[in-house]
């Protein structure tokens, strides 16, 4: 169905917010106001975040929401089955238990799709995620997901539950900005070493959002502070024609969250790369990657929220040469057109803000296949 990231696209989910999200009762010392302040401090945007009156912030959701409709409205158009949950149905989603205490979860990330879920041809893999803000987004969207395979005859694998121990080692990770700026702290190597300690090697442990894939025979699996450094033998067992490569990215900023390979790398076409200058992989991967792709590198965001500029990146290809763009970037759009991509703009720094971009909030279900590069 979907073994690639740029082939036409045919079918695809478009996360949501709910609207129950706003009718919460949150003021200012409230969990879900102190978790919106954090969740974007580890990008820069602590003062600015502290300092945002809730009208405010309740503004910016409902512009997240508008965002995703108009997304949701310009696919169909395009003629791409959109599958979606509908905005009152998430309404009626209630806080969750988090993993740890006090970290329940509201659904704040419930459109970021791609968080917990990849399409591997005709496979569907489902992964818990061990952060509080994610790990039940499954739960939102699976019974729309799983009838649709059950209809296209498509097999649904989950990952194995993720054992008590081995979530987060450092249980306040997510609850102290100051520390969560400490625990990334770049070390002498280059990459940060101290994330890799957070979980045991035997258990796989990920976010398919690590996951970028190129033309349906190598998938790219990146080591983060979310995703273990074992998850990628799992793939290997349960996709043995598929080829699955590791690797790390090099973290240049201390305030940096090395998490997602969707915010830094991205396939163009079935012969290119795109990769964020500042969030460079391993010179191994870089020299895997050579072997068979060109790597461009794009120009620097043109926005100064570091949130928005987080997501620079996250683009939503609709087939090789046309893709969904933050219509903000403007050098970046030209810089594609000069490539010979078509980029389409349109609004999604609301959804920055609530912490996804254009392909976060996007699972492409079906996709058509795409020429291989020469090995």
């Amino acid at each position: 169905m979907s073994n690639n990231d740029v082939g036409r696209l045919r079918t695809v989910l478009i996360g949501s917010l709910g609207e129950g999200w706003q009718s919460q009762d949150m003021d200012e010392n409230s969990w879900g106001r102190a978790y919106c302040r954090k969740m974007a401090s580890p990008s820069g945007d602590y003062e600015f975040m502290h300092s945002l009156p809730i009208y405010d912030f309740y503004k910016r959701v409902e512009g997240a929401r508008s965002e995703l409709r108009a997304v949701k409205d310009y696919l169909k158009r395009d003629g791409i089955n959109v599958l979606a949950i509908d905005e009152p149905q998430l309404a009626k989603v209630t806080p969750q238990p988090g993993i740890y205490p006090g970290s329940e979860c509201l659904p704040f990330n419930a459109a970021n799709v791609r968080d917990p879920f990849i399409m591997l041809g005709k496979t569907l893999v489902v992964s818990r995620s061990t952060r509080a803000g994610t790990t039940h987004i499954p739960d939102w969207y699976m019974p729309l997901l799983r009838d649709f395979c059950g209809k296209q005859g498509l097999r649904v694998l989950e990952s194995p539950t993720v054992p008590p121990h081995l979530q987060l080692a450092k249980p306040g990770l997510w609850e102290d900005p100051d520390e969560m700026h400490r625990y990334i702290h770049t070390d002498g190597n280059g990459y940060n070493g101290r994330i890799y300690e957070a979980f045991q090697q035997e258990d796989p442990i990920f976010e398919p959002a690590d996951m970028f894939r190129t033309d349906g025979s190598r998938v790219f699996c990146m080591e983060s502070m979310v995703s273990n450094g074992v998850y990628h033998e799992w793939f290997r067992r349960e996709f043995p024609e598929v080829e699955f490569v590791p690797f790390r990215r090099y973290f240049y900023s201390e305030v940096d969250v090395p998490m997602h390979s969707d915010a830094s790398y991205v396939t163009l076409d079935a012969h290119t790369i795109m990769m964020a200058p500042e969030q460079m992989p391993d010179p191994e991967t870089i020299r895997k990657v050579q072997e068979r792709y060109r790597i461009l590198i794009p120009p620097r965001s043109d926005l100064p929220n570091p949130t928005s500029r987080r997501y620079h990146l996250n683009t939503l290809s609709l087939d090789e040469k046309r893709m969904l763009v933050n219509a903000k970037e403007k050098t970046m759009i030209k810089w594609l057109e000069s490539y010979g991509y078509k980029p389409i703009p349109m609004e999604i720094c609301d959804m920055n803000f609530c912490g996804g971009g254009f392909h976060c909030t996007s699972l492409d279900l079906e996709r058509d296949d795409i020429a291989a590069p020469p090995a």
